[in-house]
């Protein structure tokens, strides 16, 4: 077994590797309806839970406002990126003839790095609202009801042969429905 530093954006993160042991649920018989649950997957609404009792839950209600949020931030974020990474590119190009001083390389350098970070934050920043909204999902289920039904949900293709709007694609992709999936079958296994 060997350790690892990685090193991003400012962050230092150890990595280090360790075996566990998987323990899965045993199959028990349905005994009642109350135990299974289909889900529908939606991107308004993150998933909708129905019973065969009639009983519908709503997991994720105001994603969408959420989610829209987080977009807007990194739309902010990356345009700020793109503006100052032209304004130093025609920099260089004016002062080809004469450098800058260090001074104002330095000040130019820190910038970009500034808004790079950011940019990057807000990115992390949105994807741990998703990991967060996922487990919770995934924990409240596993807790409430034996038996889940999940259909596969591509939304890759979705987004890619549908005529949606670029926003719902966005937020449909953002939501990572297969990361879900993939997070639910792990906490199945624990």
């Amino acid at each position: 077994m060997y350790c690892k530093v990685h090193y991003w954006y400012g962050h230092f993160f150890l990595l280090v590797p360790e075996t566990l042991k998987s323990h899965s649920r045993a199959r028990k018989p349905l005994v009642s309806a109350d135990d299974v649950v289909a889900l529908d997957s939606g991107i308004r609404k993150f998933l909708m839970a129905y019973s065969p009792q009639g009983k519908v839950e709503l997991l994720g209600a105001n994603v969408g406002q959420v989610m829209d949020k987080h977009n807007r931030r990194i739309g902010r974020r990356k345009r700020r990126l793109h503006e100052l990474q032209g304004v130093v590119k025609q920099e260089r190009e004016r002062w080809r003839s004469k450098p800058l001083a260090l001074k104002d390389r330095k000040k130019q350098r820190r910038w970009l790095w500034r808004a790079c970070l950011q940019y990057y934050a807000a990115e992390l920043k949105c994807k741990r609202v998703i990991r967060d909204l996922h487990y919770k999902a995934s924990h409240y289920l596993l807790k409430n009801y034996y038996h889940i039904i999940l259909p596969k949900f591509n939304a890759h293709a979705i987004a890619k042969h549908s005529k949606l709007d670029k926003t719902t694609k966005r937020r449909l992709n953002t939501l990572s429905f297969h990361k879900f999936r993939q997070r639910l079958l792990q906490m199945v296994t624990f």
